[in-house]
C-alpha cells in the first residue's frame, strides 16, 4: 500500500512563500509520522508513505477577491491536509 500525504496552505504575505512550504511539509510529515508510529504499533507493515508540502501553490479555491482582500472562509478551504492511498493489487 501506498500514501501520500500533501497538506496545503495558502500564505497570506507573499514573502513568507518558503517559510509557508516548509511550515506545510512539516505538517504533513508530523501526520506522516502519526501514521507509521500507528502502524508500527498494530504490527502493520509493507506501507510506503510519501509526504509532499505544497504552501499556496495548489488552492482549492481562490482565496483573494478581484480587490485583493483576503476572503477568510476561502483561506481556511486552502489549509487542508489530503492523503491519497493506492493499494498494490
Amino acid at each position: 500500500m501506498k500514501g501520500r500525504i500533501r497538506n496545503g496552505r495558502k500564505a497570506v504575505n507573499p514573502p513568507e512563500y518558503q517559510r509557508r512550504v516548509l511550515l506545510s511539509l512539516d505538517r504533513a510529515t508530523a501526520i506522516k509520522n502519526w501514521f507509521q508510529t500507528w502502524a508500527d504499533e498494530k504490527g502493520i507493515d509493507g506501507w510506503t508513505l510519501l509526504v509532499d508540502g505544497k504552501g499556496e501553490t495548489e488552492l482549492k479555491t481562490p482565496d483573494t477577491n478581484v480587490e485583493g482582500t483576503f476572503l477568510e472562509d476561502a483561506g481556511a478551504l486552502n489549509r487542508r491536509v489530503e492523503i491519497e492511498i493506492e493499494l498494490d493489487e
